[in-house]
């Protein structure tokens, strides 16, 4: 595949980190990449920036990304490179912008957030909010509070709130997902439910229908047991920093309840039922007409999460021989012994079939 390869490592997911050093995801035999000395090329799909060893952030509703390279196994000498400029030969590769593109996550901060501080003490930053699901601060009352002060942050003269809500195959999604279309229809705002989607898929919905907001609920690459809410604007961009510090003071500060509009100022919620068909299209435009991947063998992971239904689907209509594994989602086996984290079984399939590829996706996608 003289002709995909360079474009399917360097255009397709320009927005990806590529670690050779790290077996997250193995793809073989790809001449494509640069130096894989002809063996089956290891990279690693990372749609998230990586901080530093041991970086936490005060209590806080929002913060930047603070992921502990550590816990995925890279050791903090490669996670340096991680910042530095493409190495030569991977010139169509850029650092991840900061984007809807997933939520990092600390567990020593997870165990800060499961401790017995007090309400207004949130410290979970990681792009977003993130911990147990069902304990704090996780919980239908958090998430009811973060739908209310997005729907009225977005709102404007005339104008209510539209806010896109996405999720990944977590089982505790269901709680959050109707304590957030609670809370924005109690602020007059109008949620749209899309479902199970990958965290690009929301943005992109997002932006197609001209939302204001969009929420993920995923903890990306994490056992079931966590969950967390990213918010991004209608740009398919994070907050800026005074939008989240808006929000962290309705919520922290308890305003919300003195700015419920009465009955008839409530919102009303819809589901979007064709979100998948629609991302699926947007995928394949971006594939160029003058390439094909007929008669490729593709051997795709899921993680048993957001990508289940939108991967496969997306390369069987690209033409690719496509064997999908770990792709029964039951709410609780999301990145159990399988996605990027666990690419075991990826790897013999990719070898025992002989396949061009084998691609393996987080919770979120």
């Amino acid at each position: 595949h003289d002709q995909l390869g360079p474009f399917f490592f360097q255009h397709a997911f320009r927005d990806i980190l590529i670690v050779p050093e790290i077996e997250v995801v193995v793809a073989g035999p790809a001449a494509a990449v640069p130096e894989n000395n002809g063996r089956h090329a290891v990279i690693a799909l990372a749609h998230h920036e990586i901080g530093k060893p041991g970086d936490l952030v005060n209590h806080r509703l929002f913060g930047d990304l603070q992921d502990m390279p550590e816990e995925i196994g890279i050791p903090p000498e490669i996670a340096d490179r991680c910042h530095a400029a493409p190495p030569d030969g991977m010139a169509g590769l850029s650092p991840p912008k900061r984007s809807a593109a997933g939520i990092g996550h600390d567990h020593t901060c997870l165990d800060s957030c499961n401790s017995t501080e007090p309400l207004l003490q949130i410290g979970c930053g990681t792009h977003g909010i993130r911990g147990e699901a069902n304990r704090y601060p996780m919980t239908a009352e958090i998430a009811f509070g973060v739908g209310q002060a997005v729907a009225y942050v977005f709102r404007k003269n005339g104008h209510r709130a539209r806010v896109i809500i996405g999720k990944d195959t977590r089982i505790s999604g269901y709680m959050l997902e109707s304590s957030l279309e609670a809370g924005i229809t109690s602020m007059g705002g109008h949620p749209y439910l899309v479902g199970v989607l990958p965290t690009p898929g929301i943005a992109f919905v997002t932006q197609s229908m001209r939302a204001d907001a969009g929420i993920v609920i995923s903890a990306s690459h994490n056992p079931f047991q966590d969950n967390g809410l990213k918010i991004f604007g209608g740009n398919g961009f994070k907050l800026t920093d005074e939008e989240e510090d808006h929000i962290e003071d309705l919520i922290l500060n308890r305003k919300l309840v003195d700015l419920m509009p009465t009955a008839r100022g409530m919102g009303k919620a819809h589901r979007i039922d064709d979100v998948h068909g629609r991302y699926i299209v947007f995928l394949k435009n971006t594939f160029p007409r003058h390439l094909s991947m007929e008669g490729m063998k593709i051997v795709l992971d899921t993680a048993n999460g957001a990508t289940y239904r939108v991967a496969p689907e997306a390369f069987i209509e690209l033409g690719a021989d496509v064997e999908v594994i770990h792709n029964t989602p039951n709410g609780v086996n999301i990145n159990e012994r399988c996605g990027s984290q666990h690419t075991q079984d990826l790897r013999k399939r990719v070898v025992e079939s002989r396949a061009a590829v084998g691609l393996a996706f987080d919770g979120d996608g």
